[in-house]
């Protein structure tokens, strides 16, 4: 037989220490109205049950509704929830992601009016609550949760309603237990329908396509800047572009390591001197490069920017930039990973102004390529 954690008598709700126990409790049963019994035992949780064998199934919840109800006229306050709405917006060309996430938050609202299970049209909510001059719906949900017709009809109806889980009680609640799940726990309610998320998504779908075309606008922009730059480099001299390097690695022509500069298989593809496009090569990958990563085919495509190329040999540039990504290897500035991928070695850095005996692969023979 189900216990029920609250007797009705006299039109409100006892707990079974505030009564006399067994039938002196003079309690009815919030579901059914048949008698209750108290049960006082000191083994058991103090709870009612149906003086009546066949008892009923509406007890339980029917008391919590009642419950709930008497809370709230006592509380006169309830949490009402979050409203929260998100998007994601990916540009392929651009490679831009926006995330977009706005949130009116919870807030304890006063509440003026509570009413139970009163018929509105064909729906009954469970509470009726008004609260600053608005209808508000709260169901209680212990077993039985708001199904998708009922769902259908609130949202027919335009009253903002949301749930409360009541799941968790225990299997005899006292009423302070229920007090702070009704009232103050933020974790158990959310909306069932509510015409301000419908509103919230609509801002946040709109904040963030704006904030999508300014990311793809600017990107553009620096795509722009980027073309300009590239196109003046290539088109200074060879002491100009060295002075660029220079100037980004901090150091001065005398101070240029040896192992920049060194003779490598198909060097001349770049139409610049050796340590001018090695220079160049160490510092916007290994020395000034955010990304720890990067394999020859990247090098060979910025170099087609910044370069006028020339090939002296089928390949000659992908072989030259090779070559010289297994020297920077050979000086522990680089680690080769395989299929033509490097990673930089970030705590060698450090020692660049140290000179270091460099390595040239003492046969550039074909077999020595992995292309």
């Amino acid at each position: 037989m189900r216990k029920i954690p609250f007797g009705l008598r006299d039109g409100r709700l006892l707990q079974p220490d505030e009564v006399s126990r067994g039938l002196a409790c003079d309690c009815v049963c919030p579901g059914c109205g048949s008698r209750l019994v108290a049960h006082h035992g000191t083994k058991k949780v103090k709870h009612f049950v149906h003086y009546s064998t066949g008892g009923c199934d509406r007890g339980f919840e029917s008391a919590i509704h009642r419950a709930a109800k008497q809370i709230l006229l006592e509380h006169k306050e309830i949490l009402v929830p979050a409203i929260q709405a998100g998007t994601v917006l990916y540009d392929k060309g651009a490679n831009v992601e926006i995330r977009e996430i706005q949130c009116i938050p919870e807030r304890f609202v006063q509440l003026d009016e509570v009413e139970v299970e009163m018929s509105v049209g064909s729906v009954i909510p469970d509470l009726i609550v008004t609260a600053l001059g608005k209808e508000l719906y709260v169901e209680i949900a212990y077993t039985h949760f708001v199904d998708e017709e009922k769902r259908r009809k609130l949202k027919e109806l335009g009253i903002p309603t949301f749930e409360v889980d009541l799941s968790g009680l225990s299997d005899v609640p006292s009423m302070s237990e229920l007090a702070r799940l009704v009232v103050s726990e933020p974790s158990n309610r959310y909306w069932v329908f509510n015409q301000k998320e419908s509103e919230l998504a609509r801002r946040v779908s709109t904040v963030a396509q704006d904030k999508l075309a300014l990311a793809i606008a600017n990107v553009q922009q620096m795509k722009e800047e980027y073309q300009r730059w590239a196109e003046q480099y290539r088109n200074m001299t060879d002491e100009e572009k060295l002075s660029v390097e220079l100037k980004e690695l901090g150091i001065s022509r005398d101070n240029l390591p040896s192992y920049l500069g060194i003779f490598i298989k198909g060097g001349g593809s770049f139409s610049a001197h050796m340590r001018v496009w090695q220079t160049a090569i160490f510092t916007n990958f290994i020395y000034n490069k955010m990304r720890n990563y990067f394999d020859v085919e990247d090098v060979c495509n910025w170099s087609c920017q910044f370069f006028k190329l020339k090939r002296v040999f089928p390949n000659s540039e992908k072989v030259a930039v090779w070559y010289f990504l297994k020297h920077l290897e050979s000086l522990g500035f680089l680690m080769y990973c395989g299929n033509q991928m490097f990673m930089v070695r970030r705590d060698q850095l450090r020692e660049l102004a140290m000179d270091r005996e460099p390595y040239v692969p003492a046969d550039h023979s074909e077999e020595d390529l992995p292309f």
